[in-house]
């Protein structure tokens, strides 16, 4: 026997009650064999021979078939023939008892059994494969049929019989017609309790099969509890409308969207032809459910296109035959395409959804820049990678980028070629780098301090000019520079302090103390400071004086002018603060716009695309570089396709920016 699981389907049909009866040898009462309406095997002989015996049962007691429908323990028949009370597939008393065999195209009638004791018990032992949306199953299974006597709900529930296997793995399902492959109404497994409501009197059939069910199983049906009102039929699962007292999912009023409604059963069915689905707003071709088209004339209005395509939808097979002026055809589908842009995922529901004019990814074409900037749909030259590893910040001067890589300092030449050690070892992670006419400046953290350090510009033995120590109520924030001094910044004890002290080094003066609203960014150009205090910049004389409210934002300086992030995009103010001057903004649909630097003839700022995703630990990726003109005019993707942007300078021929550990060169 196949023991491989249990199945249990539940399917309705109008069939006619009957098949034939059971018989061995007997004939007119004379024989053994066993009569009523339940037999295994066909015989019109054998419903003689029942008819007989039934008359003599009663000499027979140890040899009757349980009314239930399996044989009893003293044997399947009498060797004098009495009538059983219905035979293997029995379920009734006598010679009206169960009929048919329990396939699929000859049920066993249960009707009897269901009204008697509310069970039947049975044995699978058709070979017939069964298959439901929970699974198939190519088990023995036996097909019985049930009138349901009233409207109303009904729990159905099947257990195994033999011992150790009664809760083995089970399907329950229910068709409207066993012998058509459109009608399943529900599918539940594991012995899960299966509820179906019908609005009135029907023919249901149940299928059951399973490896250890042809040694036998029960099969239950108790009536519930009748709804009043379709919310109790959604708190149930049974359905969307109460009619009759019964939890249906459709009447004669409703809709089965694709599907069609069997009334007499109140739910929703598949199609079996097209002539099903005339009418349908869903469409008139028949797969299984109403959709789609059957002639082109049906598609005359449909925003897809006007042909009625092979796959019974509406759609389009060239551009020619979409009417929008800006649209074209897309996976057979007519969808809008802007100016510039392309289709490169082959969906149609997004349309063109790359802007080829300005995106690296897919820049004029579905293919992309090699890192390199997109403009007006044209690549521009990819980056060149002068040092690879652990690169972080760096400073420029006329011919030589200086770059902390790791914990080390390195002086790398601008044109390319290998890059000198200044600082084998900083003492910790470098956070800054700035550069005058003969030194390096950083600043460095070990575990205990953040210091500030300097080397000559052809190496040597660095000198530490100013160190605080870290912790929880005081650290190092960030320095500049001037043609003399070098300034400080740094938390202490829940205030911001600014320190200004010689380049060569020396003793500290404290030019400003504030709360900690004060940020920690601030630069110098001219004869002022310019801070930030709560996103808003200020100016401080060096000399000494009161703070200037200017702006709102976070400055920037090459020197000449002031810049900030403003509106997506980067502003230019003059040293005082007046005369402001957008200088670009980030294409539509761009964000994280930072300004990153600016030199005698840019600013530069980065931000990401729509395609952009968060990397946790290394900030976004797909991150773009981007130069404004300081007298404005047209910005420009300089580069392209980084996980993020760390440092951005530039001179008067190529721009430099760090992204990922690595030191990047682009032409202007």
């Amino acid at each position: 026997m196949n023991r491989a699981f249990s199945h249990v389907a539940l399917m309705s049909a109008a069939l006619a009650s009957g098949g034939l009866f059971g018989c061995a040898t007997g004939s007119d009462g004379a024989g053994g064999g066993f009569g009523g309406s339940g037999g295994v095997a066909a015989s019109t002989t054998g419903s003689v021979g029942g008819s007989s015996g039934s008359t003599t049962s009663a000499a027979s007691s140890t040899s009757e078939v349980s009314s239930t429908g399996m044989a009893s323990s003293t044997g399947v028949a009498s060797s004098t023939g009495s009538g059983g009370a219905g035979g293997m597939g029995g379920g009734t008393t006598g010679s009206g008892g169960a009929v048919g065999v329990g396939t699929c195209a000859d049920p066993v009638d249960i009707t009897d059994a269901i009204a008697q004791t509310g069970k039947y018990d049975g044995i699978a032992d058709q070979d017939e494969s069964i298959l439901t949306s929970c699974g198939a199953t190519g088990a023995k299974s036996r097909t019985l049929q049930w009138n349901v006597p009233v409207a109303g709900n009904y729990l159905f529930k099947v257990q195994g019989t033999h011992a150790g296997h009664e809760d083995d793995y089970s399907i329950v399902q229910i068709l409207g017609d066993c012998q058509k492959n459109n009608s399943e109404f529900r599918c539940a497994t594991y012995h899960d309790d299966v509820r179906f409501g019908v609005p009135g009197p029907a023919t249901l059939q149940i299928i059951i099969s399973g490896g250890w069910y042809d040694t036998g199983f029960t099969l239950t049906i108790v009536k519930e509890a009748e709804c009043v009102t379709a919310d109790e039929c959604h708190a149930g699962v049974l359905g969307a409308l109460c009619v009759n007292g019964a939890c249906v999912d459709c009447d004669s009023l409703s809709s089965c969207g694709g599907m069609l409604c069997d009334i007499p059963l109140g739910h929703c069915v598949g199609c079996l032809s097209n002539a099903e689905c005339v009418g349908k707003p869903e469409g008139s071709y028949c797969g299984g459910v109403c959709y789609g088209c059957l002639v082109d004339a049906e598609c005359a209005a449909s925003a897809d296109g006007p042909l009625c395509l092979s796959s019974h939808y509406c759609g389009c097979s060239t551009a020619s035959d979409c009417s929008g002026a800006d649209q074209q055809c897309l996976a057979a589908h007519c969808a809008t395409c802007l100016p510039g842009s392309i289709d490169c995922n082959g969906s149609y529901s997004d349309g063109c959804e790359i802007d080829a004019q300005i995106n690296p990814s897919h820049c004029g074409s579905c293919n992309g820049c090699n890192f390199g900037g997109c403009n007006d749909g044209v690549c521009t030259a990819a980056p060149v990678v002068l040092r690879s590893g652990n690169v972080g910040v760096f400073a420029m001067d006329a011919t030589t980028v200086f770059l902390a890589d790791g914990a080390a300092i390195y002086a790398q030449p601008k044109v390319g070629g290998a890059a000198t050690v200044l600082v084998p070892s900083a003492g910790g992670s470098v956070s800054q780098v700035l550069v005058d006419a003969t030194h390096v400046y950083y600043v460095a953290f070990d575990s205990d301090d953040g210091m500030v350090w300097r080397v000559a510009k052809g190496g040597g033995a660095p000198q530490k000019l100013y160190s605080i120590m870290s912790s929880f109520s005081s650290l190092l924030d960030s320095v500049q520079i001037d043609a003399t001094d070098l300034y400080v910044m740094f938390d202490l004890q829940m205030q911001k302090k600014l320190v200004r002290l010689p380049k060569a080094g020396g003793p500290s003066t404290l030019v400003l103390v504030d709360d900690i609203f004060l940020q920690d960014e601030f630069v110098l150009a001219g004869d002022s400071i310019y801070y930030n205090y709560l996103a808003s910049v200020y100016r401080l004389p060096k000399a000494g004086g009161s703070s200037q409210y200017l702006f709102e934002g976070f400055p920037r300086t090459d020197g000449a002018y002031l810049y900030t992030n403003e509106n997506a995009g980067v502003a230019r103010y003059d040293l005082d603060g007046t005369n402001k001057l957008a200088l670009g903004v980030l294409p539509a649909g761009w964000s994280n716009a930072r300004l990153s630097g600016a030199d005698v003839t840019h600013a530069y700022f980065s931000g990401t695309s729509p395609e952009s995703a968060w990397i946790s630990g290394m900030g976004y990726s797909n991150a773009f570089v981007f130069a404004a003109p300081e007298a404005g005019g047209t910005v420009a993707m300089v580069a392209s396709g980084q996980k993020q942007i760390d440092c951005v300078d530039g001179d008067a021929t190529w721009t430099f920016y760090s992204s990922a550990g690595k030191l990047l060169r682009v032409t202007k």
